[in-house]
């Protein structure tokens, strides 16, 4: 399903986890190939020391390189899933202000993902985001391996 970055971004905002857990995505590029998303520290993400959830802060960055390929290309026309197999998550420091990721898939991943998607079928890359606090502290860093998969024209 092709979407346009207006409507991603507003069905993203509104979905109930990341409404709960204070989770906006602030920015979506046009092309899909950019997406920022900030936590807002409230009472409603915060744990009993006062620093925002480690799962809040999980949750703000799983589903969101694999969208980003799976969107990209949609609007090429190449009907692919796109999922999240594997993550590696390391804690930095306690996340005690809002929190920014910053994700960006360039031409060159999206012409390698293509390039393999009709050679092989499916495609898989590892990406890393870190979670920002406001002072630009890195708090969390979190690897994670995005697999496509050509599916098959009905």
């Amino acid at each position: 399903m092709k979407l346009k970055p207006w409507a991603a971004r507003w069905f993203m905002n509104l979905y109930p986890p990341n409404l709960l857990n204070r989770i906006v995505i602030s920015r979506l590029s046009d092309d899909f190939r950019e997406v920022d998303i900030k936590i807002k520290k409230s009472i409603l993400n915060k744990n009993l020391q006062g620093s925002i959830f480690g799962g809040t802060l999980y949750s703000a960055a799983d589903p969101y390189p694999a969208l980003l390929y799976w969107q990209c290309l949609h609007q090429q026309d190449i009907n692919t899933e796109a999922w999240l197999k594997k993550a590696e998550v390391e804690y930095h420091k306690p996340a005690s202000t809002s929190i920014l990721f910053q994700y960006k898939i360039s031409e060159k991943e999206i012409a390698e993902a293509m390039e393999e998607l009709f050679k092989d079928g499916k495609f898989s890359r590892w990406h890393t985001v870190e979670g920002k606090d406001q002072s630009g502290d890195t708090c969390i860093s979190i690897k994670s391996l995005i697999v496509l998969k050509l599916r098959k024209s009905k």
